[in-house]
């Protein structure tokens, strides 16, 4: 059994289903989707056994197959999330309603995207049917027959017509109330405009993921993935932009661009990505911002963990006893565990691996952090740098690594050595 959207598998639809077929022992069950993540983070983990391959979005920017991506947040004076309830893991309809529809609102969205996206092709996501109407209404007062609106209730033979309309560039701006989310496909969207707020990771992601398909006959067939980004950086489009609206959250986690592309990093990491895109108010790479906000977090965690040792002054021969922090070593945070690894442990390999770079496995490492921990090994020596063993030697005589390469790092522990395991002057 194939489940397309496998998301939806815990659905108890859903479940009804697979547990009549896996009745037979000899039954096989492949879930394939591209947002594994669920607004109440159930974990996908109660219906299949394991995940097979991960494949994220920026995996797809990283390797040429999708384009980067861009956030614009735009500040809406007046726009104030604070009252919404919550219902069911989600921001309730009918408080978002109250506050998306207001005409002030309205405008004070629909004014930035006639600014910001000039005559690229734009898809809107609105909370409500009224709100999408609006929208569209407003757009084509300053700018005539540019929009249009599709929802649930948009007869089937005219919604066809008005995507193939919009596929040729009859119009530009699309305004929809959950109709092109999962399944819509059209590559030459350029900008795409959160106008409702969500707190939902999957959701979000499908939204964000309907602008970053590559133009046709750019990549196809093409290796390998430096000229596949290449190729895409001199297309007609070099890459997409979500334009976010931010306002006051109030007690709400809302979701925006870098929670997506920030899955390999811990929330604290995506956070401040976030918090420093709204600041600078224009549009921003957001694999550059979470790179940034990495650097950040690591240089305070780093200026932390110094002043706590300055504290401490343990005599050095107490060190041997001291269990190593293979994170606080390599100067990384553990990143976000994503719910359908929860819970999961190390396999084998992984263990194995870890040992051959010389790192002791902490008590409780989980899978998730096994991998990340992996991946930074693999790149610090395909980079050059100072191995695990030597970091964590030098680090211990009060050396900095940071710059280091293997080779200098190398002679550095000679020269200790030489010195009678002293630190040379």
């Amino acid at each position: 059994v194939i489940v397309d959207e496998a998301h939806h598998a815990t659905a108890a639809s859903y479940r009804k289903v697979m547990e009549h077929y896996t009745s037979n022992p000899n039954l096989k069950v492949l879930g394939l989707t591209a947002t594994p993540d669920r607004a109440d983070e159930e974990a996908l983990g109660q219906v299949f056994d394991d995940v097979a391959f991960e494949f994220d979005i920026g995996d797809g920017i990283r390797d040429g197959w999708l384009v980067p991506v861009m956030q614009q947040a735009v500040y809406v004076e007046g726009l104030d999330y604070s009252n919404i309830r919550t219902t069911a893991g989600e921001l309730n309809g009918a408080d978002l309603a109250a506050v998306l529809e207001f005409e002030e609102t309205l405008h004070g969205m629909t004014t930035p995207i006639l600014d910001i996206c000039g005559n690229g092709k734009t898809l809107i996501f609105t909370a409500t049917v009224a709100q999408a109407d609006r929208m569209a209404e407003i757009l084509n007062r300053h700018k005539p027959d540019s929009a249009e609106y599709v929802c649930g209730a948009t007869p089937k033979e005219y919604r066809r017509e008005l995507f193939q309309r919009y596929a040729a560039g009859d119009f530009q701006y699309l305004c929809n109330v959950g109709v092109a989310t999962e399944g819509f496909d059209e590559p030459g969207i350029k900008y795409v405009v959160m106008a409702r707020p969500t707190k939902s990771r999957s959701l979000f992601a499908q939204m964000a993921g309907r602008g970053t398909r590559v133009l046709p006959g750019i990549v196809e067939g093409i290796e390998p993935a430096d000229t596949r980004r290449l190729l895409i950086s001199q297309s007609d489009k070099p890459e997409m932009t979500i334009i976010d609206f931010v306002g006051n959250a109030g007690r709400h986690k809302l979701i925006h661009a870098a929670d997506i592309l920030g899955g390999k990093y811990s929330d604290e990491i995506v956070e401040l990505a976030n918090r420093n895109m709204e600041r600078e108010g224009k549009p921003a790479d957001i694999a550059t911002e979470l790179q940034k906000a990495e650097r950040e977090i690591e240089k305070r965690a780093r200026a932390k963990r110094e002043a706590a040792e300055r504290t401490k002054l343990k005599p050095r021969s107490r060190y041997s006893t001291t269990k190593v922090n293979p994170f606080d070593v390599l100067d990384i945070v553990p990143s976000r565990e994503p719910g359908w690894h929860q819970g999961r442990t190390p396999t084998t390999a992984q263990l194995n691996c870890l040992k051959k770079f010389g790192v002791t496995p902490p008590e409780n490492l989980s899978f998730t952090h096994a991998s990340q921990l992996i991946d930074k090994l693999i790149s610090r020596s395909q980079e050059g740098k100072p191995s695990f063993k030597q970091t964590n030697l030098l680090q211990k005589y009060g050396y900095d690594c940071a710059g280091l390469t293997f080779h200098e790092a190398s002679n550095l522990i000679t020269r200790i050595a030489e010195n009678g395991w002293k630190r040379p002057a």
